[in-house]
């Protein structure tokens, strides 16, 4: 599931640099909240920092700013975990806005660290509906592919093991 969710998050970031480049999303923010969910406290940042690598080729930050947020961001939200499922949409959803919150707050630190310029008109419910954006797009863009995705798992699993097994003919 995983790295079909990583194939998910590739093709909005490529849609969102080509087609889109106003869209307020953060298009592996959902991944990010997924491995949170899915892989142990070992491995959620190191499969973080891959999805961050992702987006430092595409932007126009210093090299590695993204990969450095989405791993701090996996260490800061994997204990939040246990409170939220992968397998209830909703749930997923406010967990990856949750995410989408940590890591809007990280990069603007890392970004004032790096001596990068945030640009900024005075409006704050923009910079804070950025997670509602991000919670709404993993609802439509990765719920619902992924219920897909194991529902057709899940019949196809049990059609091959009925094929298997003469007593059910």
């Amino acid at each position: 599931m995983l790295p079909f969710s990583f194939c998910l998050g590739l093709v909005a970031l490529w849609a969102q640099a080509i087609f889109f480049p106003t869209l307020p999303i953060n298009p592996l923010i959902p991944f990010v909240a997924l491995t949170c969910l899915l892989s142990s406290f070992a491995k959620a940042p190191w499969l973080s920092l891959l999805a961050g690598l992702s987006i430092d080729v595409l932007s126009s930050d210093p090299l590695g700013i993204y990969a450095l947020n989405y791993s701090l961001v996996a260490l800061l939200c994997y204990s939040w975990r246990n409170r939220f499922s992968a397998d209830v949409p909703l749930q997923f959803s406010l967990y990856t806005a949750f995410v989408s919150l940590v890591s809007l707050f990280l990069q603007l630190i890392l970004l004032f660290l790096f001596d990068r310029r945030v640009p900024f008109d005075g409006n704050w419910w923009e910079w804070l509906s950025l997670p509602g954006f991000d919670a709404l797009y993993a609802f439509v863009w990765f719920a619902g592919p992924l219920a897909l995705f194991q529902f057709v798992r899940k019949t196809a699993v049990i059609y091959w093991l009925k094929k298997k097994d003469p007593s059910t003919t």
